[in-house]
């Protein structure tokens, strides 16, 4: 499955006990990215409710500003379908920022942004998916591919003609990156049979 589900991993670190949010939120700043994905894996199963208010010092004071940990909290973010309205009004904002980011050191962060934003905001992936599939608008071929993965995700919730309408769409799109084109054919595919 494309979510880039934690819990799909085998990490080399476990933790003895469950450690405290704002531990896990640090670990997000390790260079040893399995202890970045443990981090992950426990602060899904946290409360939604008490984790936000730390998520959001911790993105305030350096999470901005980190390649790693920016990755790792704006892939919480799609990870987790029950964050309160007002935090999700947060998170939009940040993942749009985050796809929109320019700077090199977080070429990684786009497209886990992209995949977040299409799980937590589906209707308004699917407004912006198009000019996101264009190699003009979207330089980066990384998210161009993880708009596939979504847009495939989503249409397979979508009723038969809202199905047709994105097929259209997408058959539209030229791709002269190969590995996108191969997720392209392969998404036309599964919506042809």
């Amino acid at each position: 499955m494309f979510e880039d589900n934690p819990d799909a991993l085998q990490l080399v670190h476990e933790y003895d006990e469950p450690p405290e949010i704002d531990f896990l939120l640090n670990e997000f700043f390790n260079t040893d990215f399995s202890r970045c994905y443990l981090a992950l894996r426990s602060l899904i199963r946290c409360d939604a409710d008490a984790l936000w208010p730390l998520i959001q010092e911790v993105w305030q004071e350096k999470g901005w500003n980190d390649y790693g940990a920016h990755y790792f909290i704006l892939h919480l973010f799609g990870l987790r379908s029950d964050w309160s309205t007002t935090a999700l009004a947060t998170i939009e904002t940040l993942l749009r920022e985050a796809i929109d980011n320019q700077r090199p050191q977080f070429r990684k962060s786009r497209p886990v942004a992209i995949l977040s934003f299409s799980l937590l905001f589906p209707g308004q992936f699917l407004d912006h998916c198009q000019s996101w599939m264009s190699s003009e608008a979207m330089p980066v071929c990384e998210c161009r591919f993880v708009c596939c993965l979504a847009l495939e995700i989503i249409c397979r919730e979508l009723l038969p003609a809202q199905r047709s309408r994105w097929f259209e769409a997408f058959s539209d799109q030229v791709e002269s990156e190969p590995l996108v084109q191969l997720r392209q054919q392969q998404f036309l595919q599964s919506q042809s049979a």
